[in-house]
């Protein structure tokens, strides 16, 4: 049976989850409308325009294909039309939008199944049609980020001998009509995050082929569609207790932008769940812990996360806890003092 979080028993379970007691720490969490569907983990989000939409995932006992739709001004959840009977249910889907589109696909049933299949929304006609299946091959547990005309999806694991998951760390891009391979790159990775900021992308936590957390940050040039060189002066800063970022490590979290900054949130290491926040700047190439969760905020993982229009505002939502499934939804403010009165 599927369960939800009761504030009393969010603050029995994780009073001893947080890294650090965030005290001296920016940043305030804000509850909004919850998100009207069932309670779930593992779905998918993509945004366009004024809205973003989540659907998928898992709420304990079904795999689900139902979507719903934030509206970014007003903070309030309406429906949208399902995919239909041809769209099957899935956990672990990977989606992005591009050329004011959304794209929902791959993903696993639970059983033993993974998906390769892709579909499109049209916000215009509230449809869904199938755009045929992903080069790359079945897989869960994948990566993609959305520019203004094209999507990218890569890595996660696609083997479907249960015995012998083959993690991957291959990429491809959608440009609304087809798919261009961009080789691969990087470590085999998957339930990793990504964010963009300005005219680069970006890929960081989850967990490795070999068991680990990556602790690196992979950067993609936009306008080149190039992934830029680890080994470039001022590379991107690696994630390691010599620089007290190592806590950034995590795999099943979430990435947001706020004001040109990215946020990481939510997620595991090994069997713990992550409260604390770490802010990335791309403009020094720092990290710095914010405001962890209130602990009227469940810790999660498999969580969504998306952030509005002019990415002055960020969202979290739904993600599960131990076996309880969640819908709440919560806004965080990075450089506001915490303040509970905003929590009820």
């Amino acid at each position: 049976m599927r369960k939800l979080l009761s504030l009393g028993i969010i603050a029995t379970l994780f009073l001893f989850a947080s890294c650090s007691s965030g005290d001296d720490l920016i940043g305030n969490w804000v509850k909004k409308t919850d998100f009207p569907g069932v309670p779930r983990s593992n779905a998918v989000t993509f945004t366009i325009g004024n809205f973003a939409y989540v659907g998928c995932g898992y709420d304990g006992e079904d795999r689900l294909s139902s979507f719903k739709k934030f509206d970014l001004t007003t903070e309030t959840w309406t429906n949208v039309a399902t995919p239909g009977d041809l769209f099957k249910v899935r956990q672990n889907a990977v989606a992005f939008s591009a050329n004011g589109k959304g794209y929902v696909g791959t993903g696993f049933d639970g059983d033993y199944t993974r998906y390769a299949d892709f579909w499109e929304f049209d916000p215009a006609t509230n449809a869904w049609t199938n755009i045929g299946d992903f080069p790359g091959g079945v897989r869960e547990g994948s990566v993609a980020f959305s520019t203004a005309t094209y999507g990218v999806v890569g890595a996660g694991y696609g083997d479907l001998d249960e015995a012998d998951k083959k993690y991957l760390n291959d990429y491809y891009k959608f440009d609304g009509t087809s798919w261009t391979t961009l080789g691969t790159h990087g470590n085999k990775v998957r339930e990793a995050s990504s964010f963009v900021i300005g005219d680069y992308a970006y890929i960081c936590t989850g967990t490795l082929n070999t068991g680990g957390l990556l602790n690196k940050i992979y950067k993609f040039d936009i306008a080149a569609s190039t992934w830029v060189s680890q080994e470039v002066e001022n590379q991107i800063e690696i994630l390691d207790e010599d620089y007290d970022n190592e806590d950034v490590m995590r795999s099943n979290a979430v990435a947001f932008v706020i004001n040109n900054r990215a946020y990481i949130a939510t997620g595991a290491y090994g069997t713990s769940l992550k409260r604390d926040v770490w802010e990335y700047n791309p403009a020094n190439d720092n990290w710095d812990e914010k405001e962890e969760l209130e602990f009227e905020v469940a810790a999660r993982q498999n969580a969504v996360a998306f952030s509005n229009t002019d990415g002055t505002k960020a969202y979290i939502a739904t993600g599960s806890s131990g076996t309880y499934y969640l819908d709440d939804t919560w806004e965080f403010q990075p450089n506001v003092d915490e303040d509970d009165i905003d929590n009820y």
